[in-house]
């Protein structure tokens, strides 16, 4: 049997960055998960690799719609890079199906 006892502990939001802290226990360890959403606007940019420090999981999200948000996805990545950060994972959205 499968139990969910995570809880959120912290909300931060502001106008421009939102982070929400979660505390899971699994197996009798305690787990603390962060979750940072970042707007990719370029003056963010120049500050993720602040927020990335010590993370085990970078997920990026682009618009599969907007050439421009696949550029600032790959801006994004580069400037982890300096985290070190084991594993990033790349995400489109808004993907189109056209059927004829």
């Amino acid at each position: 049997m499968t139990q969910n006892n995570g809880k959120v502990i912290e909300l931060e939001t502001s106008e421009e960055i939102s982070e929400r802290t979660s505390l899971i226990m699994n197996d009798h360890m305690l787990h603390r998960v962060t979750f940072w959403e970042v707007p990719g606007r370029d003056r963010n940019l120049k500050f993720i690799h602040n927020y990335c420090m010590g993370a085990a999981v970078a997920i990026i999200l682009y618009d599969t719609t907007k050439m421009d948000s696949f550029e600032k996805a790959e801006k994004m990545l580069k400037n982890i890079e300096v985290c070190e950060i084991p594993i990033k994972i790349l995400i489109g959205n808004k993907v189109r199906i056209r059927y004829y």
